[in-house]
């Protein structure tokens, strides 16, 4: 058994132990951020971390940061300590802002700025034939030269296999919308759902958990990513930055009788980055928008 294996074994034992004997009934779990430091109620806080990437509690939102140099791409992912059960339903939604091309001067026709609401599986029988997660991702791209425009995707993975759609918003002003991800234990899928202002709006089709082969141990883990790099995950060529106030997600919430709150021991902080970084949690949308 490798090292990773025992790694993600390790992790499943221990979560579904204090899922079943030690979490904190939460149904709702909510944070909007406030300037300081980030509430270790209810975050274990970044997880993982490529580049400059940042993700800063500050104006009372938690904003991205980052730069991006030739070759060197930015990517940071913040995990929540709120997580679903399988047996009843949750949801969870977050706002997320960014801004218009020309706060990202230097951007390149193949880069991206996004920010993402990404549930994963804790292993490790759901990660036996291949990776499975559900995620929306809001993220700005350059459309043409000069052109830029935001884009909404909602992505479900089973066994590696990406089943994904994405909208032109068709809007290339700073935006902000709402992004939600949906878990009906009845029928065991997870849909995904975007608001740019009125109403929630269904987004692609739903993602069926029963494939994902998930043992009765595990649960959703719920994660916010920020990226800053390429659509095709090659090394960027470009140079741009992410500053302050251009990025950020705001207005947490998860909510229904699947959510709960699992502690901190020593172990998890041991155990979850390992998870994290051996998932590849980066948006891959080439293919869906050329």
């Amino acid at each position: 058994m490798s090292a990773i294996q025992r790694v993600m074994i390790g992790l499943a034992m221990f979560v579904a132990m204090v899922v079943g004997e030690s979490h904190s009934k939460a149904d709702v779990v909510t944070d909007d951020f406030p300037t300081g430091p980030f509430d270790v109620n209810k975050w274990f806080g970044i997880v993982y971390q490529e580049g400059t990437a940042a993700l800063t509690q500050t104006n009372d939102r938690l904003e991205f940061t980052a730069e991006v140099t030739p070759d060197n791409s930015a990517e940071v992912v913040f995990l929540s300590k709120a997580v679903g059960l399988q047996l009843q339903s949750w949801e969870v939604e977050i706002s997320c802002h960014l801004g218009k091309g020309d706060d990202f001067s230097g951007m390149g026709d193949n880069d991206v700025v996004a920010l993402s609401l990404i549930i994963r599986p804790t292993g490790p029988a759901s990660e036996s034939n291949g990776e499975d997660g559900a995620e929306m991702n809001f993220g700005l791209l350059q459309t043409g030269p000069g052109t830029f425009d935001h884009v909404v995707r909602f992505n479900g993975r089973t066994n590696d296999s990406d089943d994904g759609t994405i909208v032109f918003l068709n809007n290339p002003d700073p935006l902000t919308i709402k992004v939600r991800l949906a878990y009906n234990a009845g029928t065991q899928l997870i849909s995904g759902e975007y608001d740019v202002g009125s109403s929630y709006v269904p987004l692609g089709n739903p993602v069926d958990t029963s494939a994902w082969g998930m043992d009765s141990g595990e649960v959703f883990l719920i994660a916010l990513q920020g990226l800053a790099g390429t659509l095709d995950d090659n090394p960027p060529t470009s140079t741009y930055s992410v500053t302050s106030g251009k990025a950020y997600f705001d207005d947490f919430r998860a909510s229904g009788d699947g959510i709960t709150l699992i502690p901190e021991p020593a172990i998890v902080g041991m155990l979850l980055p390992a998870v994290f970084v051996l998932r590849g949690l980066k948006m891959r949308i080439r293919a869906k928008v050329r």
